[in-house]
């Protein structure tokens, strides 16, 4: 089942982004991806009552959205010592959430050639059903919920992922995280511009179940980040 490898980045001194962003990172993306998006963190929320992505934890300033083949080799990788920076030095601050998901659903623009390059930003939504309410919820989701979103002229694709897997990375020790305890779902929007697409955010809010389902946090927790793109790789867009 193909996937995404997401890595959040957080306390990288501002000496070493260039070599993160130059170096590191095109080199995981050589070896393991498809291709690779480096995000800078612009936006949390989208109102007072959600969250950004994991704003609580740390100061996640950076995530690199990297393509894979595979959700289960993508796991295994992040494993491999091989692909672990060495926490010492400048970077033994610096805290690394790396997570794999499988896809389960996309809605994608029709004339996109997928193209990475085109991706100027990315808007980033984890969510957790309460329990017995699943059906329900991923029905409306994927009925009404990502259709709208996808509907607008500026999201060249909407994908919907479940997590396989949850590492931290710290300068003393590396962890696994339990799923049970992490948001289920994963919603990555690939945008070409700048800017949430307000008209059809504004329309999938006015919408009953998304109100009965996602506002107050009731139904689904649910946290949101948004991000611009930075660098993509490799740099001439193609695979």
């Amino acid at each position: 089942m193909s996937g995404v490898l997401c890595a959040w980045a957080a306390n990288v001194p501002n000496a070493s982004e260039g070599w993160y962003e130059g170096e590191y990172i095109p080199s995981m993306a050589s070896k393991l991806a498809q291709h690779a998006l480096h995000c800078e963190l612009v936006e949390v929320g989208l109102d007072d009552e959600v969250d950004g992505v994991g704003e609580r934890e740390a100061p996640w300033k950076w995530l690199t959205v990297y393509e894979m083949d595979n959700a289960d080799k993508a796991t295994d990788s992040t494993y491999d010592k091989s692909n672990h920076i060495s926490m010492t030095g400048p970077m033994a601050n610096a805290r690394f959430d790396v997570r794999t998901y499988e896809e389960v659903g996309r809605w994608q623009e029709g004339a996109w050639d997928g193209n990475h390059a085109d991706v100027v930003s990315v808007a980033v939504m984890e969510w957790q059903i309460a329990e017995g309410e699943e059906k329900e919820v991923i029905d409306f989701y994927k009925a009404e919920a990502a259709p709208t979103i996808a509907s607008s002229p500026d999201v060249l694709r909407f994908r919907m992922f479940k997590i396989n897997n949850a590492t931290v990375l710290k300068a003393d020790s590396y962890e696994t995280l339990q799923k049970e305890k992490l948001h289920t779902y994963l919603t990555l929007v690939e945008l070409e511009s700048e800017e949430w697409p307000w008209d059809v955010v504004i329309a999938l809010g006015e919408k009953p179940k998304w109100r009965e389902y996602f506002e107050g946090q009731k139904v689904v927790k649910w946290q949101s980040s948004h991000y611009l793109v930075k660098r993509s790789y490799p740099e001439n867009g193609h695979d």
